[in-house]
């Protein structure tokens, strides 16, 4: 009897140490570009070879490709990061902004935020980087295929100083991407107005340096349509309306009212999802953008996504008989089943030839940790119409480009402490709100 008691109060104590560990605050994290590794600058058309690591700011503009355009570079080192960032925060402090020529009225900018792929060129240096060899840049005012949008800010008309917060799920998705402890943010001003001047204060500057912040906790993945019973195609509506595109290297994606309408289908397996997802993040590479009919301008365009909910009769759709009959969740034109499905939310394509999008939204955390059979499928629309132009992503046969792929954290889940745990039945405490009651 005393043995029992004894093996009891081992069991109690270690189910006490149990649900503190699993009850956990976020760590905080934070970084600037004047720690560690970090650097920032911007590079600049009209003196391609002009370095301006020095400057007191991070000059952005946007002149038409004209010689004034400018891009901001950013470095954070995270090396003392578990890259299971929750959420994360760019903050960055505006030091100039107004419509130049000696005018002083503040303007309002957007500026499109991008990420420089993990291990392409990231060892830029600041005393060093220039137009001509900046990582990601593109041949004029565009970035290339190197990088990834993680969306937008917009700076108000106000006066300087001003702090902007970028806060975005697909910003932490991206940061759980690195491998190598470092990660470039890349500033690009969007919409003109060449002439204005829009100026961040870097870490040399008299404001604040730029800086990531966020939580860190839970357990990263990373899960892409070629995993499991993950799947990825696209359906045609039209004469197309019974063909089949399981095998096609691109998921395309069109919205033009005719034979040609096309929607995106992406199925993940979340069998090694064990917990809680606390956050996630929808990448996909960009491997068709163009005017159509032979022109190769690329578009902008706007992407819905939706998620075909938990349960629906037609989540194991077969990658190798998919088609605009059968497909589930799928209505005439560029419709869908509002039943079936759920708008989980929208991206940007910019108008570059190629390059990365990470979508991210609460919604699309919700609906995750709704499901409760292990498989995920989202849907792609276009929206906007302009059917004639082109706009797809790499599927998992592409064989070049990355596959969609969910990037992901969620709830960790600690080890037991003891075998005790396992001679109790302990274990079971660690919940898992995505499986059905």
């Amino acid at each position: 009897m005393l043995i029992c008691k004894r093996m009891i109060a081992v069991a109690v104590a270690v189910c006490g140490l149990f649900v503190a560990q699993a009850s956990a605050l976020p760590t905080p994290f934070s970084v600037t570009t004047a720690a560690g590794n970090g650097a920032d600058s911007f590079i600049r058309l009209g003196q391609a070879n002009t370095n301006f690591g020095a400057q007191g700011g991070v000059v952005v503009k946007d002149s038409n490709a004209g010689s004034t355009t400018r891009l901001g570079y950013l470095r954070f080192d995270l090396s003392g990061s578990s890259n299971n960032f929750n959420d994360a925060t760019l903050t960055l402090d505006v030091v100039t902004n107004n419509q130049g020529g000696g005018g002083s009225t503040p303007q309002v900018h957007t500026v499109n935020i991008y990420g420089l792929n993990d291990g392409v060129g990231e060892n830029w240096g600041e005393g060093t980087i220039t137009f001509n060899n900046a990582p990601g840049n593109g041949p004029t005012e565009f970035v290339n295929a190197d990088t990834t949008l993680l969306g937008t800010i917009t700076v108000p008309a106000v006066a300087t100083p001003n702090t902007i917060n970028f806060q975005s799920g697909a910003l932490a998705a991206f940061l759980n991407q690195d491998t190598d402890g470092q990660a470039t943010i890349i500033l690009q001003r969007d919409g003109g107005n060449g002439g204005h001047n829009l100026v961040f204060s870097s870490k040399e500057g008299a404001a604040n340096a730029p800086m990531v912040s966020g939580s860190l906790d839970g357990d990263r993945k990373s899960i892409s349509t070629a995993v499991g019973f993950g799947a990825d195609s696209f359906i045609q509506s039209g004469s197309g309306a019974n063909t089949n595109h399981g095998a096609n290297g691109n998921v395309v994606i069109k919205h033009t009212g005719t034979n040609t309408t096309r929607k995106g289908y992406l199925r993940f397996d979340l069998a090694d999802v064990k917990s809680d997802v606390l956050a996630a993040g929808l990448a996909l590479d960009v491997s068709l953008n163009n005017n159509g009919g032979g022109g190769t301008t690329p578009q902008e365009f706007t992407v819905q996504v939706f998620g075909l909910n938990d349960g629906d009769a037609g989540e194991s759709w077969a990658e190798n008989l998919i088609n605009f009959n059968n497909a589930p969740g799928n209505q005439s034109g560029n419709n869908l089943d509002g039943a079936a499905t759920t708008l989980l939310g929208t991206f940007t394509v910019e108008n570059n030839a190629g390059g990365r999008v990470m979508f991210s939204s609460d919604e699309l955390v919700d609906f995750l940790n709704d499901d409760s059979n292990d498989l995920a499928t989202l849907i792609l629309l276009r929206q906007g119409g302009s059917g004639g132009f082109n706009l797809g992503f790499a599927s998992r046969e592409n064989g070049q480009l990355l596959a969609p792929t969910l990037e992901l954290v969620t709830e960790a889940i600690p080890e037991p402490a003891t075998a005790t745990l396992a001679l109790f039945g302990l274990a079971a405490m660690a919940r898992r709100r995505r499986q059905a009651a």
